[in-house]
């Protein structure tokens, strides 16, 4: 549904937050295992609104083109209003 209709946030004047989290099961009392891979989101909250507008999305690296890609098809440019 996403990938059809995305997520439009921010806009002119309009500051939104982003942040990269890595996600992870928590290890009790220093038993088991860390885990293998390591799971990062990138997410893109819009504090315009309330309550707040976020989007999340799963990246495999966190490199700059990966994340400027999904700033960009996120967020609602000057041009578009």
């Amino acid at each position: 549904h996403f990938e059809r209709n995305p997520v439009k946030l921010g806009g002119p004047g309009v500051i939104i937050q982003c942040d990269e989290t890595m996600l992870n099961h928590k290890i009790k009392a220093h038993r088991g295992r860390m885990p293998t891979q390591q799971v990062w989101a990138f997410v893109i909250v819009d504090t315009s609104f309330t309550p707040a507008r976020g989007y999340a999305e799963i990246v495999p690296d966190r490199s700059a083109t990966t994340l400027l890609s999904i700033i960009n098809t996120s967020r609602i440019s000057n041009l578009h209003r």
